[in-house]
C-alpha cells in the first residue's frame, strides 16, 4: 500500500473481494466492482496483494508426510515462441510447477480403513526441469525430517539427501488416486480456477496467481476471517513501518449480526432494501439504502460480490444495488462488509442477509 495513490478503502475493498469467494476475481472484474476508470493501478494493487500472500506462506515449511509432484500450466506465449515451439517438457505455452502437500495417513479404529488427510500446500514455478532445481525447492519448502512421496522421475534422484525418507512409486492411476492424491487434486483445481477466472496468464506472473490460490487453499476453513488474515498479511508483507494506528486496530471490532441494523455506542448503521423485505432474492437486482448516524459518510463504504454504490442520497446515507448469484452465497446467505472510520480507528461489520 506504500507508494500507492489508491485510498485505504479501495485496498480494503479489494482484499474483501479477493477473499469473498473460493474462485476469486480477475483484476478486470475487481476494477469493475470498484467502479474505477483505470485498469493499471488495480492490476498493480492485486499483484502486490498476491505477493504478500506468497510472502506469508513462505514463512512456513511443510513437515511430516509430504506428497510432491509437478504440473504443467498453460501460460501466454508470443507468436514467435509458438513457431519455435517444442513438445513435451519445456513446451512453449507450458510452465512447470512443483506442487507439495502435507498428507497425513489416518486409520478408522472401527473399520481399519485408511485415508489421507491433507493440511497445507505449497506451489513453486520451476525455472527448468533439472534435479538441481528440484533440490533447491525441497530445501526451501520442506523440513529435512519429512517423509517425501514422489513418482520415479529422474529429476528426483537426489531428493533422499534432503529429507529423512524418500519413497518413490511408478506413475500410474493408483499413484494418482492414492499416493499422490492431494497434489493431483490441487493441480486440477488450480488449472480449473485459472481457466475460469483469467483470460491469459503470462509466465512471469504465474507465481503470483499460484500464491493467491495456495494462500486461500491453506486457509479454506477460515471463512470470513480470511479477510482479516489477508489484511495482516498485507501489513506485514507490504509495509515496513507506519505511524498510522489504523493498521493495528481496524479489525479489532469486527462483528457478525443477522439484523439489518448495527449499533456501536452512539453510532448506527442501517440497511433498507427497496423491497421492504429483510432478505434478498437470487439473481435479482435489488436497490438498497445504507443510512448512518454519527459516522462520516465520506469515510464509509460497503463491499460484497455484486454490490454497486450508486451515490449518496443525502448527508446521512448512500444508495446501492446488489445482484446476488450462487457464487456469492455462503450457507444460503449473502454477506456485506461495511467499513467505516471511528476517529482514527477503521472498523468493519458484516451483515449476513438471507437469500431466497
Amino acid at each position: 500500500m506504500q507508494s500507492s495513490n489508491l485510498s485505504f478503502l479501495i485496498w480494503y475493498k479489494t482484499m474483501f473481494l479477493m477473499t469473498a469467494t473460493k474462485k476469486g476475481f480477475s483484476s478486470k472484474e475487481i476494477q469493475k466492482q470498484l467502479g474505477l476508470k483505470r485498469y493499471e493501478p488495480v492490476w498493480a494493487m492485486v499483484h502486490k496483494l498476491r505477493k504478500a500472500m506468497g510472502n506469508r506462506d513462505a514463512r512456513y515449511t511443510l513437515q511430516g508426510m509430504i506428497e510432491f509432484d509437478e504440473g504443467y500450466f498453460t501460460v501466454e506465449s508470443s507468436e514467435i515462441e509458438q513457431e519455435k515451439g517444442i513438445r513435451g517438457r519445456g513446451a512453449v505455452g507450458k510452465s512447470n510447477v512443483a506442487i507439495m502437500a502435507e498428507s497425513t495417513v489416518l486409520e478408522d479404529i472401527e473399520t481399519g480403513e485408511k485415508s489421507n488427510q491433507c493440511r497445507y500446500f505449497k506451489a513453486k514455478v520451476l525455472k527448468d526441469h533439472t534435479s538441481e532445481q528440484i533440490n533447491e525447492t525441497i530445501l526451501e519448502s520442506i523440513s529435512e525430517k519429512s517423509i517425501l512421496f514422489t513418482d520415479k522421475s529422474t529429476s528426483y534422484i537426489d531428493i533422499a539427501d534432503y529429507v529423512e525418507i524418500h519413497i518413490t512409486e511408478k506413475s500410474n492411476k493408483e499413484t494418482t488416486t492414492e499416493t499422490l492424491r492431494w497434489v493431483h487434486i490441487a493441480i486440477s483445481n488450480a488449472k480449473r480456477n485459472f481457466l475460469g477466472n483469467y483470460h491469459k496468464i503470462k509466465g512471469k506472473y504465474l507465481q503470483l496467481y499460484l500464491n493467491e490460490f495456495v494462500y486461500k487453499l491453506n486457509r479454506r476453513y477460515f471463512e470470513e476471517k480470511l479477510f482479516d488474515r489477508l489484511v495482516i498479511a498485507g501489513i506485514t508483507g507490504l509495509w515496513q513501518k507506519t505511524d498510522n494506528q489504523i493498521l493495528v486496530t481496524f479489525f479489532s471490532n469486527a462483528q457478525n449480526n443477522d439484523d439489518l441494523i448495527f449499533k456501536d455506542g452512539n453510532q448506527t448503521i442501517k440497511i433498507e432494501f427497496e423491497t421492504k423485505q429483510p432478505y434478498l432474492e437470487l439473481n435479482k437486482n435489488t436497490k438498497f439504502i445504507v443510512s448512518v448516524e454519527n459516522i462520516e459518510l465520506q469515510k464509509t463504504s460497503i463491499i460484497g460480490r455484486g454490490i454497486r454504490i450508486l451515490g449518496s442520497n443525502n448527508k446521512t446515507g448512500f444508495e446501492c444495488s446488489v445482484l446476488v448469484d450462487e457464487n456469492g452465497l455462503e450457507n444460503g446467505k449473502f454477506k456485506m462488509r461495511l467499513i467505516y472510520y471511528n476517529k482514527d480507528e477503521l472498523k468493519t461489520h458484516i451483515f449476513t442477509i438471507p437469500v431466497k
